[in-house]
């Protein structure tokens, strides 16, 4: 990146290994011992260091409050600015040197039996008492029992379980296939808040364990998916058919693209989150009858039931919501903290000039939310009157009815 008021750059890496880990500038994520989580955007010397050849890592942090600068320091050699990279604030960059880097770990053996340990290890609660104490209003301490420490072992042993939970462990690549072997039957695996940052890590994880039917990445930034050849990296057509429910809540989607990609390599799937994505070419992925294709011609999410669209910078029912109707067994639909001004008529039978025969949008939809969007008139919602199986309308946070009492605006809203 270059750098303002030296004319000096260095030399700057796009890619370096630290650790044995291959670090990439915007997309490797890291931690520190506190928790915090960051963005590597900078690899290279710093001018305000006293070893003008050493190098470090820039980071910007998911917490604004949690760095010093906004990647500009001051040169030790001339006094002047030089910008090593920008920060969105002006205190949440840092430098770091590249041994004290925690690039996360891997999921791995060793990390799954940290959260579910064997029935041999040895007890947290000896003779059924935790190690802490809970003080008392009047400031004793008073022992804390744990009953039934290995029944809950026996309960929990990743042989035998079909789901597991390794939440913000700081996962960040896969394990060996080999190191997989043993946990193939797992069905379930929630990998929320970890550090996973490339589609091709997380694809290779969902191929280690082909049983799966409920996987979850929320808060992993993996962005979208690469669309080059590389096998490795790509996701293919009806790759996992077992996939019925999939979580990519806060994974900074930048197209629906990716989505359309999951459609088609996931042809059972039934609830799809991708809230806080931003979707806003979805009109372009669908056909001239609204219809959602594979490669092959065939028509995609025909099973989903459950799609969460909420801040997915979606502003025009007509021009984007729209396509969604054509979904036959779509029955909840979240749309909440989206930009949409207005619900348009156009929710009504139409005819596909195609098959000439009626085509009825939203023919299954039961639950529609659309909480802290932009609303604006009240025909709106007499025009949500038009589908046919509506039953349940949330719309809390909207202009319309910032003035009135929840009974009164179900009352309008009813009318």
């Amino acid at each position: 990146m270059a750098s303002e008021g030296s004319g000096e750059e260095g030399m700057v890496s796009e890619v370096m290994v630290v650790k044995g880990v291959e670090v990439k500038v915007g997309v490797t994520r890291i931690r520190d011992g506190d928790g915090f989580v960051g963005t590597v955007v900078y690899l290279g010397p710093v001018a305000s260091a006293k070893d003008a050849m050493e190098v470090y890592a820039g980071v910007v942090w998911d917490d604004a409050t949690r760095g010093k600068h906004d990647g500009s320091v001051i040169c030790r050699r001339t006094n002047r600015l030089v910008r090593h990279f920008s920060s969105p604030t002006a205190t949440g960059g840092s430098f770091l040197r590249l041994p004290k880097m925690d690039v996360g770990v891997a999921l791995d053996t060793d990390l799954m039996r940290t959260r579910y340990v064997p029935t041999d290890a040895p007890l947290v609660a000896p003779h059924n008492i935790l190690p802490n104490v809970a003080r008392t209003v009047r400031g004793h301490d008073k022992p804390i029992e744990l009953l039934g420490e290995l029944q809950i072992r026996g309960r929990q042993q990743l042989g035998e379980i079909d789901d597991i939970m390794l939440r913000s462990l700081g996962i960040a690549r896969p394990a060996s296939q080999q190191q997989m072997q043993p946990y193939q039957h797992l069905k379930e695996v929630d990998l929320a808040g970890n550090l996973l940052c490339d589609w091709k890590d997380v694809l290779t994880i969902l191929r280690q364990f082909p049983n799966l039917t409920n996987f979850s990445v929320s808060a992993n930034r993996i962005r979208d998916i690469d669309t080059h050849n590389n096998i490795r990296h790509t996701i293919h057509p009806n790759e996992f058919p077992k996939m019925t429910v999939l979580n990519l809540n806060d994974c900074h989607i930048g197209s629906f693209q990716t989505v359309h990609r999951i459609a088609e390599a996931m042809p059972n799937l039934e609830q799809l989150c991708v809230a806080h994505s931003n979707l806003s070419d979805m009109a372009d992925y669908f056909d001239s009858q609204r219809l959602l294709l594979s490669s092959s011609g065939s028509a995609l999410f025909q099973h989903l039931t459950l799609l969460d669209c909420s801040d997915c910078h979606l502003s025009s029912w007509a021009g984007q919501v729209q396509c969604l109707g054509s979904l036959p067994s779509l029955k909840i639909l979240i749309l909440n903290e989206n930009p949409i001004t207005d619900v348009e008529s156009s929710t009504n039978t139409t005819t596909n000039s195609n098959a000439n025969e009626n085509v009825t949008w939203f023919p299954s939809l039961d639950w529609l939310h659309l909480s802290t969007t932009s609303i604006q008139s009240w025909s709106s919602f007499r025009h949500l009157a038009s589908l046919p199986a509506l039953t349940s309308l949330h719309v809390r946070n909207i202009s319309l009815t910032s003035r009135m009492g929840t009974g009164e605006a179900r009352a309008l809203v009813i009318a």
